[in-house]
């Protein structure tokens, strides 16, 4: 089984939580209810953490990865 790129976990997440601060961002101004800064900070660690996935798979991919030993 091939495991999945360090770091894939983290950008996942991220993008979710971006995604909901923007589609409450965007309703509330469809909708006309005030905007939490709750959904605000929530895109904003969403970010912060696909940025963080996405240096920590940059770095696997510098370092060679968890690639098993061959045997000779």
């Amino acid at each position: 089984m091939i495991a999945p790129p360090k770091g894939i976990k983290k950008q996942v997440l991220g993008g979710m939580l971006v995604c909901l601060g923007a589609v409450t961002a965007l309703l509330a101004k469809v909708i006309g209810f005030e905007l939490d800064i709750f959904y605000v900070i929530i895109s904003a660690v969403g970010v912060g953490l696909f940025l963080y996935g996405t240096l920590q798979k940059n770095q696997q991919e510098l370092t060679g990865g968890d690639e098993p030993l061959q045997p000779r």
